[in-house]
């Protein structure tokens, strides 16, 4: 008998929002305009930031890598989602459904990745901004974004052989637009012990890691900038620090089912600029070079797609017998692994095991980052200097927020609203999987003078 012996259900049906199926034409509208704006704003700044050598910053590598996890997460669900609002199409392939679930949480992962990595721009720019330069280069920057998508991939790719092992005998429903891992795995027939463990450790060692650093980084932060003695110089640098908060807070509020790995990435990486630019502004141009920056993004990539490879081969072997259904209007591991009706345990460790590693790792750098940041600007003498640098950071802070506080909230729903209505469940994954790549570029555009006054210049050639 082969590993994968078991027995799958030739598609899964999506459900998009149970209890709302006859709305769904309605809600088709927004979500194609909540798509246009997150493909178009996203590609704006990408665009921007390769077009304008003033944007050749640390700061503006990381913000283009996230908006690049942004369009990848949107044309991930993009299909699935398109197809069961407007066309009423539900069905999956059961291949397809994993690849997405993969692509799903390796770059949901990645962008987590990403903030903790803005968070470290931030504390080096403000706590050691004499070596920010020679921090930050480059190299340092392409190392962060490549290290980000590394972890991304090969952390979620044992989800992949741990659900294909798993018999899908109860159903074929899954309970979204798309497919979620937690999704699935309720429809396994079999014990889903590893599985879970795996997705615990998974989701501490990424998403809670960086959640933990990006914190710890803007705890070191406001040390360094409450040491400034001037207010107005306070208030400048922690500007500089609004954008990556609002993206965090977008990215980690709403994250319950997808393990965001590539976003999570780019954040540390945001954070590790941040860093930089502030406890090392000396070095920050040094450090944080172009060949840095573009092994950073490369990084995060590749830690996304192969830490998630594996789960495509752990869910391939699991048999689907309970129901071919699935709860969402995209396919989600947890929401796959439901379907299958055999011992889901290895899929759950290794899911466990890639969220700690990645999302864990990433917030707990992320909050350290902010942590020493803090502490140089305390020391700054100037009530205004500190306010200034802390400005810096409050872009990349908000991010971070947005990203991890509502995922702690909507976990907790997850796990224990068992008794809420379904609807309410895949509502908050539903937002929280088209609103952070809306905000993100609405964010830094309006928070980033620098951004704008390019975009603008943009748009201004076109009419010319």
């Amino acid at each position: 008998m082969g590993l994968f012996n078991v027995t799958h259900p030739a598609s899964f049906l999506l459900t998009g929002i149970p209890g709302l199926e006859s709305s769904h034409a309605w809600l088709a509208g927004p979500l194609c305009v909540m798509y246009a704006v997150a493909l178009g704003g996203n590609t704006v700044i990408l665009q921007a930031v390769r077009v304008e050598p003033s944007l050749h910053e640390p700061m503006y590598y990381f913000l283009s890598m996230l908006s690049f996890s942004d369009v990848a997460m949107s044309m991930a669900t993009l299909p699935t989602v398109l197809r069961t609002f407007c066309l009423n199409a539900r069905n999956i392939a059961f291949d397809a459904c994993l690849i997405q679930m993969f692509l799903i949480h390796s770059f949901s992962m990645m962008e987590s990745g990403i903030l903790l990595a803005m968070s470290f721009d931030r504390y080096v720019a403000i706590c050691d901004p004499l070596r920010y330069a020679a921090v930050l280069t480059n190299e340092v920057i392409a190392r962060i974004g490549i290290a980000v998508a590394a972890q991304s991939f090969i952390i979620l790719l044992p989800l992949l052989f741990l659900f294909k092992r798993l018999p899908i005998c109860r159903s074929n429903v899954l309970s979204h637009s798309y497919c979620l891992h937690p999704d699935m795995m309720k429809l396994a027939c079999a014990d889903i012990t590893i599985n879970s463990i795996y997705g615990f450790f998974v989701l501490v060692s990424t998403f809670g890691m960086d959640m933990f650093l990006i914190f710890l980084s803007y705890v070191l932060i406001l040390h360094s900038v409450m040491a400034i003695a001037s207010r107005e110089e306070r208030l400048k640098v922690l500007n500089t620090c609004v954008s990556h908060i609002l993206a965090v807070l977008v990215f980690y509020m709403f994250l319950i089912h997808s393990f965001s790995m590539m976003e999570s990435g780019i954040l540390l990486a945001m954070s590790f600029d941040r860093y930089v630019a502030i406890c090392d502004p000396l070095h920050y141009a040094a450090v944080l070079t172009n060949e840095v920056i573009a092994g950073i993004g490369i990084a995060v990539a590749a830690r996304s797609f192969i830490t998630l490879f594996p789960l495509l081969f752990l869910f391939k072997r699991l048999p689907i017998c309970r129901s071919n259904v699935l709860s969402h209007s995209y396919c989600l591991h947890p929401d796959m692994m439901k379907l299958a009706c055999a011992d889901i345990t290895i899929n759950s460790i290794y899911g466990f095991f890639v969220l700690v590693s990645t999302f864990g790792m990433d917030m707990f750098l992320i909050f350290l980052s902010y942590v020493l940041i803090l502490h140089s600007v305390m020391a700054i003498a100037s009530r205004e200097e500190r306010l200034k640098v802390l400005n810096t950071c409050v872009s990349h802070i908000l991010a971070v927020l947005v990203f991890y506080v509502p995922m702690i909230g909507v976990s907790t729903v997850h796990r224990f609203g068992k008794h809420a209505p379904r609807y309410v469940h895949v509502l908050m994954s539903n937002v929280y999987l088209f609103v952070p790549p809306v905000l993100n570029p609405l964010i830094y555009s309006a928070k980033t003078k620098e951004i704008r006054r390019t975009i603008v210049g943009m748009f201004r050639r076109m009419k010319t």
